[in-house]
Parts: structure tokens; C-alpha cells; sequence
């Protein structure tokens, strides 16, 4: 990544959640029986079997039990090392809350028109048709959504089993992707959004209304705002799904009539206030080719450690892409791949490494995200 992050490109702080030092750690059972103790004439007996002594040591687990709640209560009544909990509890005091799941939204191809509400099954999967989209070379395409909630719906193509009797059916498949289904927010995304909404002044089409309210739509992932874009009143905002990859036209659209719709455009139909013309695009791939030697320890090769080579790359790339939104520029840095690729078991040294044919770091431009694609290793 770009050294600096930029407010004007989706950046406004980043916040993760800090380890909470209790501030009653101190106060153990042994603790508090032994000051309660201290309380008391030495001419009592108190030792351990004495009257004194068994009235006074249940009272001092209770009292640790009452710390311990206090320290949970003291964690919890700030952002920074609020647990889930209590992070959503705070933020419903500013009408927040976290986004909750979303079912998948595919694109059926059929032989013959289906009714809408058909059910379809996949794996351990069912789909319904929602909606209509085209006829097309003697195919019915139609929007279907999935049954389950969250990223297990995203199935880019498949062959779909009708659950009824459909006449005249020979073929029904899955051929893409229209809209991701999420899973519900993650906590530390929504302590950056809670976070967000506290040191933002968002209000009439500003940078930070138009990232909240992008944020907001479903299936929307990361977000860039580039103001005055081609001069005054005119707005570019670049996005990718909820998987932060390359959205689909569909939601694109989707985007676009929300925002501004194409045939008002600047009239204030959408959430863009009147006056703003706005452009929404999906973001563009750049597809990023690696090359390099390694040098193995004993018994390993490269077919060895080639797919946990491939599945290190891609775990990088995916951070890259989540975090795309939070900088002007993406930077893929050599030295950073290496020192990743260096922590596979049976690698013990990478030469000659290379990013697109060159020995050097490499930009990604600011619309487009870094896809990995070939790999080759000796």
C-alpha cells in the first residue's frame, strides 16, 4: 500500500480493538480476605478454620466476582475495547448497528421460462427465481436468490436440480454472481464505522456523506469518492463488492440509481443532492503476475509448496483488496511478499524475485485492485 491513507479516497482513521488492562486485576479473593483480615485485632483468632476467618472468605470471592464485573463494565463503556456486545450496545446510541447478513443473488440460465418463485436446489443449496432478467439466444435468464444468508451463496456457476416438476426443462445452471451475500458485519469493520461516524461530519453530499451512504448499500464492499471530478458538481465514486473484487454490472446499476440515477442526473432523485452529478464505477483488476526462485530445504521442492506458495499470495492480495479504499494508490512491496514467503515450511531463501517482469515494487492505480495471476516458481 501507499505510505499515506487519504480522506478523500475513503479515509478518515483506523481503529482496532486495544487490549483492556483491568483496572481491578489486583483485587483477588486472597487480596480482599487478607485486607479484611488485616481489620481485625490480633487478639481474635483468624486463622484459616476460625469463625472469623470462614465468615470472611466467602464474602471475599463475592467481592472478587463484584470486581470482575466492574472491569467488564469499565471495558465495555468504551469504543476502543468494547467486546461485540458492547460495541453494538454504544453504537445504537448513534442509530448504528451492524450490518446484518445478505442472501446471494445469482444468475439462472434456462432452456424454457420458469415461474417466478420456483425453487431450484444446489449442493446443499436452494435457490428461488425472483425476477425476470432477458431472453437471449433461445436462453431465459433470471435473478435467483439464495435460501441461506451470508458468503456460502456465492456460487459462480453450477447445475441446478428444480425441486418440481418444470416441463419442457432440459437445462438450468448457474452462470454468475449478480449480487455477493454477505455475511454480518465483522466487529472490527464496525468499530471503524462507529469510529467513523463519531469523527466525521458528514451532511449535503460531502466526502463522508457519500462514503456512509455508498457503505451502506447492499452488496458494497470498499468505496472511493473522488469530489469535483470533472469540475464542480461532478462526482466519481468507485467501489467493489462485498467480496472486494470487481462488482457486477448489476449492482453497478444498482449503485448508480440509488445515488444518482442516469436519466436525473444532478435533479436530486436519488441520495446525491440536487446539483451533483454523479458517476458510480466498479473497480477495475490488475491482474499481477509473480516470478522467482526459491531455494528449498531438504526434501521439499516446488510442487511441494506450490499451492501454500499460491495460498499465501492470495491471503496477501485479499488484505491488499479489503484495504484498497484507505489509500490513493495500492503498492505491492517485494520485499514484504518475500518476508511472507519465507515463513513456508521447506523454503529457505527467494532470489530474483519479480512483480509483472520487474525486480521492483509495483503501483496499482487507484481504481483498480491487485487479482493474482501466474505464479512461477522453481
Amino acid at each position: 500500500m501507499s505510505d499515506v491513507k487519504v480522506k478523500g479516497y475513503g479515509f478518515i482513521g483506523e481503529w482496532k480493538q486495544k487490549a483492556y488492562e483491568p483496572v481491578f486485576g489486583e483485587y483477588t479473593a486472597s487480596f480482599i480476605l487478607e485486607r479484611m483480615l488485616s481489620r481485625i485485632p490480633d487478639k481474635f483468632d483468624k486463622r484459616e478454620g476460625s469463625i472469623i476467618y470462614d465468615a470472611l472468605a466467602p464474602a471475599a470471592i463475592e467481592l472478587e466476582i463484584m470486581y470482575m464485573e466492574l472491569d467488564y463494565i469499565l471495558k465495555n463503556v468504551f469504543g476502543d475495547t468494547a467486546d461485540r456486545e458492547g460495541l453494538i450496545r454504544l453504537a445504537y446510541d448513534r442509530g448504528m448497528s451492524p450490518y446484518p447478513a445478505s442472501q446471494a443473488i445469482v444468475k439462472g440460465e434456462f432452456n424454457v421460462e420458469v415461474d417466478i418463485g420456483k425453487t431450484f436446489n444446489f449442493d446443499d443449496l436452494n435457490f428461488t427465481v425472483k425476477k425476470f432478467i432477458e431472453n437471449q439466444n433461445e436462453k431465459y435468464y433470471y435473478e435467483l436468490v439464495c435460501n441461506k444468508y451470508g458468503a456460502i451463496g456465492n456460487v459462480p456457476y453450477g447445475k441446478l436440480i428444480p425441486v418440481d416438476h418444470i416441463k419442457d426443462l432440459k437445462s438450468a445452471f448457474i452462470v454468475g454472481v449478480i449480487k455477493p451475500g454477505e455475511e454480518e458485519e465483522d466487529t472490527e469493520e464496525f468499530r471503524n464505522r462507529y469510529y467513523r461516524n463519531i469523527m466525521s461530519n458528514a451532511y449535503g453530499g460531502n466526502i463522508d456523506d457519500y462514503l456512509d451512504k455508498v457503505h451502506a448499500i447492499d452488496g458494497v464492499g470498499g468505496v472511493k469518492v473522488y469530489p469535483i471530478w470533472q469540475g464542480g458538481g461532478t462526482v466519481l465514486i468507485v467501489f467493489s463488492d462485498a467480496n472486494y473484487m470487481v462488482p457486477k454490472q448489476e449492482l453497478i446499476d444498482k449503485v448508480q440509481t440509488i445515488i444518482d440515477p442516469v436519466t436525473n442526473h444532478g435533479k436530486g432523485i436519488g441520495i446525491a443532492p440536487i446539483g451533483h452529478t454523479v458517476t458510480v464505477r466498479g473497480v477495475k483488476e490488475d491482474k499481477i503476475n509473480f516470478s522467482f526462485e526459491l531455494l528449498y530445504k531438504e526434501g521439499f521442492n516446488w510442487d511441494k509448496v506450490a499451492d501454500e506458495v499460491k495460498a499465501t499470495l492470495e491471503l496477501y492480495f485479499k488484505d491488499l483488496r479489503r484495504e484498497w479504499q484507505n489509500y490513493e494508490k495500492s503498492i505491492l512491496r517485494l520485499r514484504r511478499i518475500e518476508t511472507r514467503l519465507l515463513d513456508i515450511e521447506g523454503v529457505l531463501d527467494i532470489n530474483s524475485s519479480k512483480i509483472n517482469g520487474l525486480a521492483r515494487n509495483y503501483e496499482v492505480d487507484g481504481e483498480s485492485i491487485p487479482v493474482l495471476g501466474d505464479v512461477n516458481g522453481k
